[in-house]
């Protein structure tokens, strides 16, 4: 019977900081097992663990730590947090240098949340999504998750897409690539788009549900 294992640091309610998160390992963490509910449930609960820990103070430091040597803006002589794109690539380079690609156990579907990741240096395409929906969205670059299949009616891959200049580009570390490079159409058979809650204009706040589109063949949900 397949499993959905949720990890976390044994930080209780109070958030590790970068350095602490530097000297864990698999003996800090903190693992709660329950029967596995179902793919659906699995992809609301990544885009939960997102949308909580997008407001995390740790992240929101690794993010900007990872930021400081972009480009800088030429009239403030900061580094341009408006250019969603050089962050991107910063963002992308540190999860594909420092977390090692590592596919689950058979049977266990392992959710690592970002401090785990961090910790453990190694994760999934979900454990990647997870850590870099929540470092971009730290500092305000929009995020959606995307489901992808190579056959009809099966989900096989699930990456990031972030937006630039209102464009969605690819975000998949474990490709090992770059930000913006999109699998070759033909192989792709089935997506699905599950967009992030946030809040709206004038603080107004976001949908209380998540909008979903598909393209390509009727999809399994």
């Amino acid at each position: 019977m397949k499993t959905l294992s949720l990890i976390t640091t044994e930080h209780g309610s109070s958030e590790p900081t970068l350095r602490q998160l530097s000297r864990m390992g698999s003996g800090s963490l903190n693992v709660q097992a329950m029967a596995y509910p179902g793919m659906k449930a699995v992809v609301s609960i990544i885009k939960k663990v997102i949308e909580t820990y997008r407001a995390k103070q740790f992240v929101r430091d690794k993010a900007q730590q990872l930021t400081k040597n972009i480009a800088r803006n030429k009239r403030t002589g900061h580094p341009d947090m408006r250019n969603f794109d050089a962050i991107a690539d910063a963002i992308y380079d540190y999860i594909i240098d420092h977390v090692i690609y590592t596919r689950d156990t058979v049977g266990v579907e392992r959710l690592q949340m970002p401090d785990a990741t961090m910790a453990l240096g190694s994760g999934d395409c979900d454990d990647m999504v997870i850590i870099s929906g929540a470092l971009l969205e730290s500092i305000g670059v929009p995020t959606q998750i995307k489901l992808l299949g190579e056959q009809p009616n099966k989900f096989t891959h699930i990456l990031l897409e972030y937006k630039s200049n209102g464009r969605w580009k690819s975000f998949d570390p474990t490709l090992a690539l770059y930000p913006g490079y999109e699998i070759p159409a033909g192989r792709i058979k089935v997506s699905k788009i599950v967009s992030l809650n946030r809040p709206g204009l004038a603080g107004m706040p976001a949908p209380s549900n998540p909008v979903y589109r598909h393209t390509g063949s009727s999809y399994i949900f």
